[in-house]
């Protein structure tokens, strides 16, 4: 990825940002990005636009990760698909870390607005992170959090967040090469500088993929979206090395 696109996928979330749908009426499912917690949808953007190159439509949506709880996210994000997408359409999901967890909250509402097709996360923390344990228990933590965020820890995450329980193709994409291991004391040895490589695993079922990349920059890195584009196109990591 070119430079520009990893400085802004620094940026945090802004109030002026809007979803940003690029549409060539393909056939394919649309594609749906979430971005991580305290990033914003120009995270995402450069993925979302290598894909619509690939011949996907997309429809990156920001939403205000660190100021609200979980149920407050999932409904502010159902609002946005419901304006972009028509009544029980297919969609593919690409998400990063926080992302991935808002999908789990959508996908157990009854009155979801789309069906899913497939999905991809990139450094999910599916069974919580050992760095909002540690942070949890400190002022610091909560105003940085916020509510959404604090629901992620490894006690918590399971009480808050529910079940993938979809059969459809569900591929997960950790990282193990973090750039700043200030955290790696908390972490398993196998991490991307914020969560552990096996704590993006749900329950066996998924594809499961450790690449040598650092969280906050995975979906910039080109061999991220490559698989990214692997998988919705043939439902697996295959041939990915």
């Amino acid at each position: 990825m070119k430079p520009d696109f990893k400085v802004k996928a620094l940026c945090p979330p802004l109030p002026w940002h809007r979803p940003r749908y690029r549409r060539h009426e393909s056939k394919q499912p649309k594609v749906v990005l979430l971005h991580g917690l305290w990033r914003s949808m120009e995270s995402m953007d450069s993925l979302a636009s290598v894909l619509y190159e690939q011949g996907f439509d997309t429809l990156n949506i920001p939403y205000p990760s660190f100021r609200k709880d979980l149920p407050a996210l999932t409904q502010e994000v159902n609002q946005i698909l419901d304006h972009y997408l028509d009544k029980g359409e297919a969609v593919h999901f690409v998400t990063h870390s926080m992302g991935g967890i808002i999908l789990r909250c959508l996908l157990s509402q009854k009155n979801s607005h789309f069906s899913l097709a497939s999905s991809v996360m990139l450094a999910p923390p599916n069974q919580g992170s050992e760095i909002i344990d540690w942070l949890q228990g400190k002022v610091v933590g909560r105003a940085v959090l916020g509510p959404g965020g604090m629901r992620m820890s490894t006690r918590d995450i399971s009480k808050w967040v529910p079940a993938f329980n979809e059969q459809i193709p569900l591929g997960v994409l950790m990282g193990n090469r973090p750039l700043i291991p200030f955290f790696k004391k908390l972490l398993s040895e196998d991490n991307d500088g914020i969560v552990s490589a096996q704590k993006g695993k749900l329950d066996d079922g998924e594809e499961f993929k450790i690449l040598p990349v650092d969280h906050t920059l995975i979906m910039t890195d080109s061999r991220v979206s490559e698989a990214v584009i692997h998988f919705l196109k043939r439902g697996n990591f295959d041939s990915i090395s």
